[in-house]
């Protein structure tokens, strides 16, 4: 039947436009979270002159993207702090949880641990990021990253001091090539959507969307099938009241 046809190929092109949505949205959370270690990195940089240039980061660098690996940074491992050195703890968390984290990382070392933060907002989300620096005394570390990753943000690994720069640098190309790749897939389902509700004549004249004399039709299935429940069934036929136009009698 006609109805069948129209109802697959709307399924069709409604499952292509929701994988393409969904798709889309990946890659506006990936920019995010690449924007997100940007602005660690460049707030590592900027706390350097106070925390000095002998502090390490904690955690082990992992590939995710950042175009950071493991074989590209000597990082302390949390599991083996350097006893008595200055270390600390970066990331990203929504500001309403700001608060939160000082007291928490205030109460677990005793206060013998400095918070950092700078807000910022993306997306209309008011954000904080964060850097908790601290003496590595016993299993602080281990206690600190507990917390940090306790909360719904994002804890990063930073690389070595001196490749802060390097990272951020090519951190930024990354965000550029992905935004470009995120404008030109939006744009093709922008256009895919113009196309699959466009309906233009041979002879150029434009007439209703596709999607509009799809609408009409299911309408028109809808009333004729409620019209029928509405009659009495015979053995093949259906008897009952219907009223028309009397041009149409």
């Amino acid at each position: 039947m006609l109805f069948d046809a129209i109802e697959a190929d709307v399924h069709g092109k409604e499952e292509f436009v929701q994988n393409m949505a969904k798709r889309i949205q990946e890659m506006k959370n990936d920019i995010n979270k690449l924007d997100d270690y940007i602005r660690v990195l460049n707030f590592v940089n900027g706390m350097l002159p106070q925390i000095g240039a002998n502090a390490r980061p904690v955690g082990t660098a992992i590939n995710d993207g950042f175009g950071v690996s493991p074989s590209d940074n000597q990082i302390v491992d949390s599991s083996e702090p350097m006893l008595g050195g200055v270390s600390f703890i970066s990331g990203t968390i929504r500001q309403e949880e700001e608060e939160r984290l000082k007291k928490m990382v205030f109460r677990a070392t005793r206060g013998k641990a400095l918070c950092h933060t700078r807000t910022f907002s993306q997306d209309g989300v008011d954000k904080v990021v964060y850097m908790v620096v601290f003496q590595d005394i016993a299993n602080t570390a281990d206690r600190v990253q507990k917390i940090c990753d306790s909360f719904m943000g994002q804890r990063f690994d930073v690389p070595e001091l001196a490749r802060v720069a390097e990272v951020t640098t090519q951190t930024t190309k990354d965000i550029t090539k992905s935004r470009d790749l995120l404008k030109t897939s939006e744009l093709q389902l922008k256009e895919y959507l113009y196309g699959i509700n466009h309906n233009r004549n041979r002879d150029g004249a434009d007439h209703a969307s596709t999607l509009e004399v799809y609408a009409w039709f299911v309408a028109k299935e809808k009333a004729i099938y409620n019209a029928l429940n509405m009659m009495k069934s015979r053995a093949s036929t259906y008897i009952g009241f219907l009223w028309a136009p009397i041009e149409k009698e």
